[in-house]
């Protein structure tokens, strides 16, 4: 059987790369996998004081990658927004905490609107970088500080297999979870999954498609007025969809394995730790960052 070829695209804030890089090459894709060939590819906002280009070669070894500096991307976005917003007579369709942590219509940025927009930028950057990734089978986007549950290399090729050969499946990218609460869409974003020319399509333009949901078409934070649900990012994802006319599915539907992901919350070496420790960690740092909310 040949191998198959699966690109793993690491893209944001640069969290854990050393605790990441070892489950990823440990735990989820260990080079004992003999019919899947993993690279990585990684996109990384710029942290002063940290030679990022030494710590991704050295952790990860990609295929390509990139360090942005994400204060001039982040500004020139926002001053985009800002000019393409003057005289907007559509801002009573948006919600008051749209107005001040994502849509810039402020004359400051807050602590919570500085970081939203990065993990969507970064992702439409990383797109770019790489280009269609025609040659791969997979693509797997995620981040740095991502953990996967662990499952044999007979479970991964199976749930590829389906995702790959069952037409039923042709035209969607898959999500840990899919969600409509209270009537509007929501979905997990740790990870997406799918094939290469779909994940190209929905990732390439993101930074594009945001700028018309915070200007043209701020009409689409409407539901937001009905449905304060709250977990905005989950649902902004849903939204970019619609220009790419991306369709969804929960991987739990595409074929029975333990799939799962969390994040690393941890600041020690991970080793010797079991997905579950740290799942039950990301999940008690959830609740109390929450509960400061």
């Amino acid at each position: 059987m040949a191998q198959m070829k699966i690109a793993v695209l690491l893209s944001g804030q640069p969290r854990y790369l050393e605790q990441g890089s070892w489950w990823f090459k440990n735990r989820v894709f260990p080079d004992s996998y003999e019919q899947l060939k993993v690279d990585y590819f990684c996109h990384f906002w710029k942290e002063e004081e940290r030679n990022l280009w030494s710590e991704v070669d050295h952790n990860f070894k990609p295929v390509k990658f990139h360090v942005h500096e994400y204060d001039d991307v982040l500004y020139d976005f926002r001053e985009r927004v800002r000019m393409a917003n003057m005289g907007a007579k559509d801002w009573h369709l948006v919600p008051p905490y749209v107005h001040e942590n994502i849509a810039f219509k402020e004359d400051y940025v807050t602590k919570y609107g500085f970081n939203f927009h990065g993990m969507f930028l970064s992702a439409s950057h990383i797109a770019k970088m790489c280009g269609d990734l025609s040659d791969y089978d997979i693509v797997i986007k995620t981040r740095s500080d991502a953990v996967f549950n662990p499952m044999a290399e007979r479970d991964w090729i199976g749930l590829f297999n389906n995702m790959l050969r069952n037409p039923v499946f042709n035209d969607n990218i898959f999500a840990p979870w899919l969600r409509i609460k209270h009537g509007a869409p929501f979905f997990g974003d740790l990870a997406f999954v799918g094939r290469p020319k779909l994940m190209y399509d929905f990732l390439r333009n993101i930074e594009e498609n945001m700028f018309k949901i915070l200007t043209t078409d701020k009409h689409l934070f409407s539901e937001l007025l009905v449905n304060n649900y709250g977990p905005i990012a989950h649902w902004m994802w849903s939204r970019l969809s619609l220009y790419s006319k991306t369709d969804w599915l929960s991987i739990g539907v595409v074929w029975p394995v333990p799939f799962d992901v969390s994040l690393i919350r941890n600041d020690g070496p991970v080793n010797e730790l079991t997905y579950a420790n740290l799942r039950d960690k990301y999940a008690e740092e959830e609740a109390r960052r929450h509960s400061e909310l």
